[in-house]
């Protein structure tokens, strides 16, 4: 009994869910405005976007 197609797509889905997790996590670090006190208001821009943009692709791909 081999993989489905089906199956490989679902393997796939969740390859890229986690992929976009730890890329916002590193992402999320390296932008924190704490981290960037010598340039804390582009921090706080590029963070917020950051924040925002995963929270989008939360909803509308419905993980955590």
């Amino acid at each position: 009994m081999g993989l489905s197609y089906t199956d490989l797509q679902k393997m796939n889905a969740v390859d890229a869910i986690e992929n976009l997790k730890t890329t916002y996590k590193k992402l999320a670090r390296e932008w924190h405005p704490d981290k960037n006190q010598h340039r804390k208001e582009e921090a706080e821009i590029k963070f917020k976007e950051i924040t925002n943009a995963y929270g989008e692709f939360q909803r509308k791909y419905n993980f955590k």
